[in-house]
Parts: structure tokens; C-alpha cells; sequence
């Protein structure tokens, strides 16, 4: 048995022991709560707004919706979300962080999110 003295500091790495039944596989499944990454959490038109007109610096939507393509894009997916009584969270995660789970969350993606989440952009 291993017995640690004196000083032990966090390490980047965690041992474990598991037992499973032969001939399966040995997963774990993990539940993120993606709002705990959120910056910003919209549920209205005004707010939906105000988050474009202040991070992608136009003056007026229209004047957005007409210049930049991809804006408009990204604008109308999260306007139909909101007109279908859904939130648009707005998150980062990333792989500097000395939080693991969201370490994993950059890592892995946002490939496996659950029934009831749609993924508008993974890239802002």
C-alpha cells in the first residue's frame, strides 16, 4: 500500500479502481450543465438585441442582417429559438482553464448534448 508523507499538492492526474462485468464495457457517462459556462443567457427579442448590436458592434439589426451573412445566419437561428419559447445560452469553454470539467467540455465537443438542446454555433 502506497502511504503518502509530508507535502502532497493537487496533481493533474487521479488513480482509481473498478470492477465490471466480463465481456462489457467500462463507461461512465458525465452530465454537464452547459448554463454553468453561460455568459450570457437570452430569453427575449430585446435581449437577443442588445447581446448582437453590443458584441458584433452595428449600430442597427437591419444594418447587421444586410452587411454580414453569417451574422444573419447565427442571428435568425437564435431569433427562431427564442420565437419557439426557447434560451439561447451563450458560453465559452476553454482548454486553459483549471476546471476539468470544462477542460472536457473543450476537449470533447458538444457532440452529445441532450434531446432537449440544439446546437446553434459552436465557433463565435
Amino acid at each position: 500500500m502506497k502511504i503518502r508523507n509530508g507535502f502532497v499538492s493537487n496533481s493533474s492526474s487521479s488513480s482509481f479502481i473498478i470492477s465490471k462485468k466480463k465481456h462489457t464495457k467500462a463507461t461512465m457517462t458525465v452530465e454537464v450543465d452547459l448554463e454553468d459556462f453561460a455568459e450570457e443567457i437570452i430569453t427575449d427579442m430585446q435581449q437577443l438585441d442588445d447581446y448582437f448590436l453590443s458584441n458584433y458592434e452595428y449600430k442597427t439589426i437591419p444594418g447587421m442582417l444586410q452587411d454580414d451573412e453569417d451574422l444573419k445566419k447565427l442571428y435568425n437561428k437564435c431569433f427562431d429559438a427564442i420565437t419557439n419559447h426557447e434560451e439561447v445560452i451563450i458560453g465559452r469553454v476553454s482548454n486553459d482553464s483549471s476546471n476539468a470539467i470544462n477542460n472536457m467540455v473543450y476537449e470533447q465537443g458538444l457532440d452529445n448534448l441532450s434531446d432537449n438542446v440544439t446546437l446553434i454555433d459552436n465557433n463565435i
